[in-house]
């Protein structure tokens, strides 16, 4: 008997649907809670990208050295795109308003679309892809009837995430800078010794993205969780979205969402730890921080983040980085 058949429905009433979006900074584990709640019957997670300035084609650097294009863009930015072509003031209608409209008309038929191809009642957004720090402000303009969970992670584990992350591509043009390249063979497993992964103005930059985010986003939300805990007990924290959107679940189930969305399923049969930093499953811990930290690196992302760290309940010492080591031995 298919666990999740006591908790599906074969036909979804519109009436019915309700938006529910996971806001989190990228890198935070939204790839594995999208794997958790998609091994649930009445759930279908996805990344619409509906808002924000994105639209651009980058290159990726592959675990084999091998690179591969890719185009990226939010609705938002595309119907942006299109309007200029349209002859809207012919119409008497101003792009401005053309564009908000239809952004908020179309992202509804996303979920409407999803809900009924998929038959599932909740449909999920995970959304991780706005530059714009205050990402529910717009959500909720669109959607002010939405169900919102923030899923936060230590900002450290994210700078050194995004770090690789971004080293590992650049937008289509654009030239690899020295450093880059340092840090590229590096990561592809290549003879190259590292003494620190940042610089100031990078910790900085990581440090106070980090907290804008959470700072602008994680109390407006009616659920918050976090990946840390999602590792202490990620049937605990299952539970209590489950809970806060109304899906059914019982011990079977919860179980099954684990053992769907373990690490070394999503990675295609890598452990925790066995680190791959181009991979998009990258490593699978919490704290993995410490290894790419300089004493440098933790001063300056205290500093810019310390009642971040005390609130998250991730550092109560304002000098939490004076044992990190004064340069690196990677």
């Amino acid at each position: 008997m298919n666990l999740n058949s006591r908790f599906s429905e074969k036909m979804v009433n519109k009436v019915d649907l309700k938006p529910i979006f996971i806001i989190s900074e990228p890198r935070s584990g939204t790839t594995w809670l999208q794997k958790a709640l998609n091994s649930h019957g009445e759930i279908f997670c996805t990344e619409f990208r509906l808002f924000g300035d994105l639209f651009d084609t980058v290159v990726d650097v592959k675990p084999d050295g091998s690179t591969r294009e890719r185009n990226r863009s939010s609705l938002e930015s595309y119907i942006g795109a299109i309007s200029q072509h349209l002859c809207l003031k012919d119409a008497g209608i101003l792009p401005r308003d053309f564009a908000d409209e239809m952004t908020s008309k179309i992202a509804r038929g996303y979920f409407e679309y999803m809900s009924q191809k998929t038959g599932k009642k909740f449909i999920v957004d995970k959304f991780t892809s706005l530059p714009n720090p205050s990402i529910i402000k717009q959500c909720k303009r669109h959607f002010p009837d939405a169900s919102y969970i923030y899923l936060s992670r230590d900002g450290r584990d994210i700078s050194v995430s995004k770090f690789f992350d971004w080293v590992t591509k650049t937008k289509k043009g654009e030239s690899v800078d020295a450093q880059s390249n340092i840090y590229r063979k590096y990561i592809l497993g290549e003879d190259v010794k590292l003494s620190r992964l940042f610089t100031d103005e990078e910790v900085e930059h990581f440090a106070r993205s980090w907290a804008s985010h959470v700072s602008s986003n994680m109390e407006n939300c009616g659920l918050s969780i976090s990946y840390e805990a999602m590792h202490r007990d990620q049937g605990k924290v299952l539970e209590s979205l489950f809970e806060y959107i109304g899906a059914g679940f019982d011990k079977d189930l919860i179980d099954h969402c684990i053992q769907q969305s373990t690490f070394k399923v999503m990675s295609g049969g890598r452990e925790k730890s066995d680190g791959q930093e181009t991979a998009k499953a990258r490593s699978g811990v919490a704290g993995g921080w410490k290894k790419y930290f300089t004493c440098r690196d933790g001063e300056i992302f205290s500093k810019n983040c310390m009642s971040i760290l005390n609130k998250l309940e991730l550092e109560s010492d304002e000098f939490w980085y004076k044992d990190l080591p004064e340069k690196l031995d990677l």
